[in-house]
């Protein structure tokens, strides 16, 4: 008899999942450092699957106020066709709703379309995963201060996802290797490996901002998720040694955020954040 579970992911769950993740999407790296990541951001945001006792897949979401950003779903391969990814995104948006996170927004693979369809997502255009040619070395370093003019880094993020991230942001920039550059009109983080988010209300200062970040030695500068609304930022970055590899339909389900504006969203943080 088949026995399905679905419950809270909890850190102990992680050195279990990480295979199930290199399984479904054939990853060299494993994400246990994203995962405990993310928990700490939001530990009661995320939900674990079992089958017969096995750990089978997760899912989960991280919360800004009115809207959430779900993330990190997967299915083992093996266990694919029989339920779980509806049973966890069943659960997860019931959580959600409690939470009175009315506005829900992914970023979705082709072949999980039709089940985030099945809850009513529609596609609002897409994401492109861009990525440097050529790796640079990185300098390690200490995570900085908070910006002077953090508030300001906080506002402009939220003219442009539409909800405030501020504890998103806050964590982001504590982040060894993480750094925030900001001038009027316009904002930048940089960490490790991802330039994000980057925004800007004009082409301009989006460009002097994303040199300002290829200019840190603390990051490797090697990918950004441009929003298919900001053309202009596929330019700067081809210029710049950039390519698109992969380009995934952006999802959303609920009321549009009535003040959100992806084009002045040059780069998002995350996949897994937005």
């Amino acid at each position: 008899m088949v026995s399905l579970n679905i419950r809270r992911f909890v850190a102990a769950d992680i050195p279990m999942i990480v295979p199930v993740f290199m399984r479904g999407f054939h990853y060299k790296m494993n994400h246990e450092r994203l995962l405990h990541w993310l928990l700490k951001l939001q530990p009661d945001g995320f939900w674990n699957a079992t089958m017969n006792g096995d750990v089978a897949g997760m899912v989960g979401a991280v919360r800004y106020g009115p809207a959430a950003y779900v993330s990190m779903m997967v299915v083992d391969p093996a266990l694919q066709r029989r339920g779980i990814g509806h049973a966890l995104m069943k659960a997860l948006l019931a959580d959600l709703d409690r939470h009175d996170c009315t506005t829900v927004m992914l970023e979705s693979t082709e072949e999980g379309m039709p089940l985030y369809r099945s809850f009513g997502f529609e596609v609002q255009g897409t994401t492109h995963d861009v990525r440097r040619k050529c790796e640079r070395d990185l300098v390690p370093a200490a995570a900085e201060p908070l910006p002077p003019r953090f508030d300001e880094i906080v506002a402009l993020d939220a003219e442009a996802f539409g909800a405030p991230r501020r504890q998103m942001l806050q964590q982001l920039l504590a982040l060894p290797n993480s750094r925030a550059r900001h001038m009027d009109g316009g904002c930048i983080v940089a960490n490790e490996y991802v330039v994000g988010p980057w925004v800007a209300r004009s082409p301009e200062i989006a460009e002097t901002l994303l040199d300002q970040a290829l200019q840190l030695t603390s990051t490797k500068a090697g990918r950004l998720m441009v929003p298919s609304e900001n053309e202009s930022a596929l330019d700067m970055l081809e210029q710049r040694g950039y390519e698109i590899v992969h380009t995934s339909p952006h999802m959303s389900r609920g009321p549009e955020l009535p003040n959100r504006n992806r084009s002045l969203t040059y780069g998002q943080a995350s996949f897994a954040l937005g």
